[in-house]
C-alpha cells in the first residue's frame, strides 16, 4: 500500500521569498518558451523539437533569470511538451483554445497574486513612512528606458521597479504626498556626503559604497537613495 503524507514546509521569510522567486522565474521561462513555440497560423509552424527550441532560448533565459541550468531546461521541456499536446489535438481537428499555453499561464496565477501583494505591501510601507515623517514628496529615479540603461538587469527587477512606482503613485494623492522623478545618472557612483560628491565607478563595490576620495563607507543602495533625494532638493524651482 502506498501512502502520501501532506506536510507544510516550515521556512523562514527569506526562504519563502526565494521559493516564490524561483517559481515565478520558472513560469516565466515556460511561458516565454510557449510563446516562442506557438503559431496561430498552422500547427505545422509550431515548434516542437526540444533540442532546437533549447538551442534557441537557453542562453537568453539563463541571462534573463537567476535559475540554475537544470531548471531552465526543465521549463523549456515542459512548455514544448505542452505545445506538442495541443498540436496533436489540432491535427485531429480538436484545436479548441490554445490549451497548452493557457495551462502554463494558469500555473503562474498564484505567483502573480503573491508578487503583486508583496509590491503593494512595500508601496504601503513607503507611503506610510513618508506620512509619519511629514514628507510631502517621494522621489524615484526616472525609470524611462530602464531596459536600455540597465541591459544586464533581470526581467523581474525591471518589472518590479515599474510596478512599485505605479503603486506608490496611485496611493499618495489621498495622503497629500506627491511622487516625482529625477535623472538617474551616476547616483550609484557619486558620494552622497554634501561636502564631497566625488563620482567614480570604483566607489561602488557590489552592495557597499566606499568613496575613494573621503573614505565614506555605507550601504550602496542607501548612498544611491540619498543622491536621488539630494538631486530633487537641488532642482531649480
Amino acid at each position: 500500500m502506498r501512502r502520501t503524507a501532506v506536510v507544510k514546509l516550515a521556512v523562514s521569510d527569506e526562504q519563502r521569498d526565494a521559493l516564490h522567486r524561483t517559481a515565478e522565474q520558472y513560469l516565466y521561462c515556460a511561458n516565454r518558451t510557449a510563446d516562442y513555440c506557438w503559431s496561430d497560423a498552422s500547427y505545422t509552424e509550431c515548434k516542437t523539437n526540444k533540442r532546437q527550441v533549447r538551442d534557441a532560448l537557453y542562453s537568453d533565459l539563463r541571462e534573463e533569470t537567476d535559475l540554475q541550468a537544470q531548471l531552465v531546461q526543465a521549463a523549456i521541456k515542459r512548455a514544448v511538451e505542452a505545445i506538442k499536446g495541443v498540436v496533436e489535438r489540432w491535427k485531429k481537428g480538436q484545436r479548441g483554445t490554445q490549451a497548452a499555453h493557457n495551462a502554463l499561464l494558469r500555473l503562474g496565477k498564484r505567483e502573480e497574486v503573491w508578487r503583486k501583494q508583496y509590491i503593494h505591501t512595500v508601496a504601503n510601507e513607503i507611503v506610510t513612512e513618508a506620512v509619519e515623517h511629514d514628507c510631502d514628496v517621494i522621489v524615484f529615479e526616472d525609470l524611462s528606458d530602464i531596459r536600455e540603461r540597465l541591459p544586464h538587469a533581470k526581467w523581474h527587477h525591471v518589472w518590479t521597479f515599474r510596478r512599485l512606482y505605479e503603486y506608490v503613485s496611485y496611493k499618495t494623492p489621498e495622503q497629500g504626498v506627491s511622487v516625482e522623478e529625477v535623472a538617474p545618472s551616476y547616483t550609484s557612483q557619486r558620494c552622497s556626503r554634501t561636502d564631497c560628491g566625488f563620482t567614480h565607478e570604483d566607489n561602488r563595490h557590489g552592495e557597499r559604497f566606499n568613496c575613494q576620495e573621503r573614505g565614506y563607507e555605507v550601504d550602496a543602495d542607501y548612498n544611491g537613495a540619498k543622491n536621488i533625494g539630494l538631486r530633487y532638493a537641488r532642482k531649480p524651482t
